[in-house]
């Protein structure tokens, strides 16, 4: 089975990550930072998950280039549609930021990147009609 969590892989997404690999699930990790998508990576596998089963995937929620990339990336990568999707921002920032399209960034990171990602995933064929989508949200968000 294949999974994507999308996150920072903040404590919320580990959880349910630790418990996907654990039954064999491949695991796509869509993360805007590298450095904490690996870091994440190293402490699942220090926890005893494979590594085999732990794949970095770069995403940008505040973009939807980005997004579209991304999902450009996994249609052409993918052996198989996601069978779970975990959605998965807690984005905060006292600023009045906006994303690279224009819209507030809180707002466009944790609500609009995750439904536009669905979305094109969706419009891919990409989750398989059985899959489970799971919006996971802190207080933060």
């Amino acid at each position: 089975k294949w999974s994507s969590s999308l996150a920072e892989m903040l404590a919320l997404a580990k959880k349910p990550l630790l418990g996907l690999v654990a039954l064999g699930a491949k695991v796509l990790m869509d993360c805007r930072s590298r450095e904490r998508a690996e870091t994440a990576i190293k402490e699942l596998v220090g926890r005893g998950l494979p590594a085999s089963l732990l794949e970095f995937v770069p995403l940008d929620l505040a973009s939807m280039q980005s997004i579209r990339s991304t999902a450009a990336h996994l249609k052409s990568t993918l052996d198989r549609p996601l069978d779970v999707l975990i959605l998965n921002a807690g984005f905060v920032s006292a600023t009045d930021e906006k994303t690279v399209d224009g819209f507030e960034t809180m707002f466009g990171v944790n609500h609009l990147g995750h439904f536009y990602f669905t979305y094109v995933l969706l419009s891919n064929d990409l989750i398989s009609p059985q899959a489970r989508i799971v919006v996971l949200s802190s207080r933060a968000a």
